[in-house]
């Protein structure tokens, strides 16, 4: 497994990403009930989506202190924010959410998105690391 020194702009990138979706994981569990009757989202949903952006955001804080990355492991960052684009955009299919709901939905698409492309960007700008010095950390 090839493994980078990841650039300060990749550390920047899942660190700022990391700080967005806690922030916003930790919003929507303590507020699932109000968040969801004004945006017209279910409940279970907005509880759900706010539980699975904490251990999210863990592990990419977890990624962006390591003086050594899988590249491998970025690359699953990358999807993930690309796939949690495409499943936002499922939302509108099979919900009726208030405008406030779609500008919402919206903006977390425009963030995973950009934050996807941000962080292949700084993948791109990583060093490799010999494989010998990546199995040695």
């Amino acid at each position: 497994m090839s493994s980078v020194r990841p650039s300060p702009f990749l550390k920047l990138s899942l660190q700022l990403d990391a700080a967005g979706s806690a922030a916003l994981g930790a919003l929507q569990v303590a507020a699932a009930p109000a968040l969801a009757a004004w945006l017209q989202l279910p409940r279970s949903l907005v509880f759900e989506v706010g539980l699975v952006m904490l251990p999210y955001a863990l592990a990419l804080t977890m990624l962006a202190r390591r003086a050594s990355v899988p590249a491998a492991a970025v690359k699953v960052i990358v999807s993930l924010n690309l796939l949690w684009a495409v499943g936002a955009g499922v939302v509108f299919a099979v919900t009726s959410p208030s405008a406030w709901g779609v500008s919402f939905v919206a903006l977390h698409v425009a963030w995973v998105l950009a934050f996807a492309a941000l962080q292949a960007r700084g993948l791109a700008q990583s060093p490799r690391l010999p494989r010998a010095l990546a199995a040695a950390r």
